[in-house]
Protein backbone atom coordinates (compact mmCIF):
# COMPACT_ATOMS: atom_id res chain seq x y z
CA UNK A 1 0.00 0.00 0.00
CA UNK A 2 1.25 3.42 -0.90
CA UNK A 3 1.46 6.11 1.74
CA UNK A 4 -0.76 8.43 -0.31
CA UNK A 5 -3.52 5.75 -0.27
CA UNK A 6 -3.24 5.44 3.50
CA UNK A 7 -3.24 9.22 3.87
CA UNK A 8 -6.39 9.51 1.75
CA UNK A 9 -8.26 6.90 3.82
CA UNK A 10 -7.14 8.49 7.09
CA UNK A 11 -8.21 11.92 5.85
CA UNK A 12 -11.64 10.56 4.92
CA UNK A 13 -11.90 8.74 8.26
CA UNK A 14 -11.19 11.98 10.13
CA UNK A 15 -13.86 13.73 8.07
CA UNK A 16 -16.31 10.98 9.03
CA UNK A 17 -15.35 11.43 12.70
CA UNK A 18 -16.03 15.15 12.43
CA UNK A 19 -19.40 14.32 10.82
CA UNK A 20 -20.40 12.12 13.76
CA UNK A 21 -18.73 8.70 13.51
CA UNK A 22 -17.45 7.48 16.88
CA UNK A 23 -14.04 5.82 17.31
CA UNK A 24 -15.27 2.27 16.64
CA UNK A 25 -17.19 3.29 13.52
CA UNK A 26 -14.26 5.27 12.13
CA UNK A 27 -11.65 2.60 12.67
CA UNK A 28 -13.95 -0.18 11.42
CA UNK A 29 -14.70 1.79 8.26
CA UNK A 30 -11.03 2.67 7.65
CA UNK A 31 -9.66 -0.84 8.20
CA UNK A 32 -12.33 -2.33 5.93
CA UNK A 33 -11.51 0.25 3.29
CA UNK A 34 -7.77 -0.35 3.53
CA UNK A 35 -8.00 -4.14 3.20
CA UNK A 36 -10.76 -4.12 0.58
CA UNK A 37 -13.37 -5.71 2.81
CA UNK A 38 -16.92 -5.24 1.59
CA UNK A 39 -19.25 -4.50 4.46
CA UNK A 40 -23.01 -4.26 4.44
CA UNK A 41 -24.12 -0.65 4.36
CA UNK A 42 -24.91 0.60 7.84
CA UNK A 43 -23.06 -2.19 9.66
CA UNK A 44 -20.62 0.24 11.24
CA UNK A 45 -23.40 2.26 12.83
CA UNK A 46 -24.18 -0.58 15.23
CA UNK A 47 -21.18 0.45 17.31
CA UNK A 48 -21.93 2.78 20.19
CA UNK A 49 -19.53 5.35 21.52
CA UNK A 50 -18.14 5.35 25.03
CA UNK A 51 -15.51 2.62 24.86
CA UNK A 52 -15.83 -1.12 25.21
CA UNK A 53 -19.35 -1.94 26.41
CA UNK A 54 -19.86 1.72 27.24
CA UNK A 55 -17.32 1.48 30.04
CA UNK A 56 -15.54 4.66 29.03
CA UNK A 57 -12.19 3.01 29.67
CA UNK A 58 -10.93 1.21 26.56
CA UNK A 59 -11.51 3.18 23.37
CA UNK A 60 -14.05 1.71 20.97
CA UNK A 61 -11.43 1.93 18.21
CA UNK A 62 -10.20 -1.42 19.50
CA UNK A 63 -13.67 -2.92 18.92
CA UNK A 64 -13.79 -1.49 15.42
CA UNK A 65 -10.39 -2.93 14.52
CA UNK A 66 -11.26 -6.36 15.95
CA UNK A 67 -14.58 -6.42 14.10
CA UNK A 68 -12.89 -5.57 10.81
CA UNK A 69 -10.21 -8.22 11.38
CA UNK A 70 -12.94 -10.76 12.08
CA UNK A 71 -14.69 -9.82 8.86
CA UNK A 72 -11.45 -10.14 6.91
CA UNK A 73 -10.81 -13.59 8.36
CA UNK A 74 -14.34 -14.70 7.48
CA UNK A 75 -13.99 -13.38 3.92
CA UNK A 76 -10.74 -15.30 3.28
Amino acid sequence: MKSNELSAVLKEMHAKREAGFNCAEGVFWAVCRLVGLDTPRGLHDRFRGGGVAGSGSVCGALCGAIAAAGGLRRQN
